[in-house]
């Protein structure tokens, strides 16, 4: 019943107006089969998995169909499965109704579209010298990206290229596709709140800001950003326990319970939770500021206790974020032009307290679509 009471309210939201970027938005909208194989040559598929060599950067968080994995050098290909490890060149290949779901051991998150592939060429995360480097190659097909910020970190670097791009960010949600054609192009799409340097094989790189859309094929320059009205549709199949919230204009919110994040998408027996936030009937305000208060059941991290986002139907804004003590955390929205509902997302939200000296890690992000 909650389910359909979203999804009434949400096909009750006015449409937003298509802007000049979106016919760039379709090369994320469909899936283009590649001429042949994305497994390198002569890589043949095993049983089982064997680990890469070196320590982990990352670990599998979920898939959907099916998706293999390379490690550097390597002639065998395994089948990527929930919680396998990743290293340093590992090569990830979705086929075809697949998808996969990774994240990295500084809480950055991606998610790979069908027929895509990617090489994880470096990701050294380092808190105790406040140092973050990835550097990872898109070949082929589309991926999200969301990358923690981490703004008190002295050197933090994240780099994504392609045959024909380079993309540079800092803390971001964004998408790039990479297309076949005559030339291979490259797209790179925004989400709210995102701003990404974009350089094509020449010419001087572009700056991309939010909810906007560009492209650069093969021998040529960026081009200039274009306004969009989405997002890609991408979905992350790793959030199987989220929970989901509607906020509402003047009206009765669909609000889920506590909320659970755990590190195994078990369904609900978290280790860290929501224990206050807004209670069934909850709206938001249509003329002023909202503020929504967030109490977690452990300490978080005070690096991660900014890591909320909008994706919202209408234009809607963080106007404060506001820790209070070690597991309070007050947002302050407030509305711009459009009086819809909200999409809240809380990103790479971690904790400080452990156990076996391994830090609790809740699944990478979770959404409060509007109701």
């Amino acid at each position: 019943a909650a389910f359909s009471t979203v999804m009434a309210l949400l096909l009750a939201f006015p449409a937003v107006a298509e802007q000049p970027g979106d016919a760039l938005l379709e090369v994320f909208e469909k899936d283009i089969k590649p001429a042949e194989s994305l497994l390198p040559p002569g890589v043949t598929v095993a049983e089982g998995f064997q680990p890469g060599a070196g320590d982990p950067i990352g670990t599998v968080k979920s898939t959907k169909g099916r998706a293999l994995v390379v490690h550097r050098g390597a002639s065998t290909a395994y089948e990527a499965k929930k919680d396998n490890p990743l290293f340093s060149f590992d090569t990830l290949v979705t086929e075809e109704k697949a998808r996969a779901d990774i994240e990295f051991n500084d809480g950055s998150f991606i998610t790979l579209g069908t027929y895509t592939k990617i090489v994880l060429d470096k990701s050294v995360f380092d808190p105790s010298k406040s140092t973050r480097s990835s550097f990872l190659r898109l070949l082929f097909g589309k991926a999200r990206f969301i990358v923690t910020k981490l703004a008190d970190f002295r050197n933090s670097q994240y780099r994504v290229e392609t045959p024909t791009a380079v993309v540079g960010v800092r803390g971001s949600d964004f998408a790039v596709a990479v297309a076949p054609g005559s030339p291979l192009m490259t797209t790179v799409a925004t989400n709210k709140g995102t701003t990404v340097l974009f350089a094509g094989d020449t010419g001087p790189a572009q700056v991309i800001g939010p909810l906007q859309a560009a492209t650069a094929k093969a021998g040529m320059q960026a081009s200039t950003a274009l306004d969009i009205s989405r997002f890609p549709p991408f979905k992350a199949v790793a959030m199987s326990n989220a929970m989901k919230w509607g906020l509402a204009i003047g009206g009765a919110a669909a609000v889920g319970g506590g909320l659970a994040l755990s590190n195994g998408g078990d369904g609900g027996t978290g280790v860290l939770t929501v224990t206050e936030s807004p209670s069934a009937g909850f709206t938001i305000s249509a003329s002023g500021p909202t503020i929504i208060r967030f109490t977690f059941s452990l300490p978080i991290n005070p690096v991660s206790a900014s890591n909320f986002n909008l994706t919202p139907l209408g234009e809607w804004s963080i106007l404060n974020l506001t820790p209070i003590g070690t597991q309070i955390v007050d947002l302050e929205i407030g509305p711009q032009t459009v009086t819809s509902g909200v999409t809240i997302e809380l990103l790479n939200i971690t904790s400080t307290a452990s156990t076996g000296g391994a830090t609790l890690q809740p699944p990478t992000s979770f959404n409060y679509p509007a109701g």
